[in-house]
């Protein structure tokens, strides 16, 4: 089903634009402290010129290893307009953590969703089109969790690990399948750490001043690479 079925001889397929975003920061270079969690968005969408659902969605994310794995937590999801809470504990304590979700009546379909983090610091989604009236993934073509012109999303938090030297920069990006189509890479999202704190220091000046009232200036540096 999905991408790559054929119906009266014309192949019918899922299309995938998508995106990335991460912590806004300050400034272009987006400077982070590198204490408060990093949360990133994920998302992707089934073009609206597709000529099928998307069936099965696999996105992943490597970590930088800049990443405490232990500090991975899921944020919610966005299927089909379709709000999903997921519990805010450490990935790595689920080994696999799975859900359904009903997207009836707008759709009839089921999307399984399992999550896994490996010891590699990838995270995977992983988003099947279960049928309701079977239980089993939809073998009908025009059938899917994710049709022309709808959008998900996923999310998830992490800390970078502590003690990351001043300037050190954060990437992220993922990459998504839709059914048999080949990955497509979402840009990448970039941070930089600043965690060395502002200076200050009063400008020089003569000694001795010839007014009781004189102009005292100072500085006033950041230690930004």
């Amino acid at each position: 089903g999905g991408a790559g079925a054929t119906g009266g001889g014309v192949i019918i397929t899922s299309g995938d634009p998508n995106d990335i975003a991460g912590p806004g920061g300050s400034g272009t270079a987006r400077y982070i402290d590198g204490q408060s969690p990093l949360t990133y968005t994920i998302y992707f969408e089934n073009v609206p010129t597709a000529s099928a659902p998307a069936q099965d969605v696999v996105v992943k994310d490597t970590l930088d290893p800049s990443i405490d794995l232990t500090t991975v937590t899921l944020g919610g999801m966005n299927l089909s307009g379709k709000a999903v809470s997921l519990p805010a504990v450490p990935l790595q304590a689920f080994g696999i953590y799975t859900t359904d979700s009903d997207l009836q009546p707008a759709n009839n379909i089921i999307v399984r969703t399992a999550v896994t983090l490996d010891n590699t610091g990838t995270i995977t989604w992983t988003f099947q089109s279960i049928d309701p009236a079977t239980g089993r993934p939809t073998d009908e073509p025009l059938a899917g969790f994710l049709r022309p012109g709808e959008s998900a999303s996923v999310t998830f938090a992490a800390k970078a690990k502590q003690n990351l030297a001043n300037g050190s920069v954060i990437p992220n990006k993922a990459t998504i399948v839709f059914d048999v189509n080949p990955a497509i890479e979402t840009p990448q999202w970039t941070n930089m750490i600043d965690n060395v704190k502002p200076t200050s220091r009063v400008s020089s000046f003569a000694g001795s001043q010839t007014s009781s009232t004189f102009p005292v200036q100072w500085e006033i540096g950041r230690a930004h690479v």
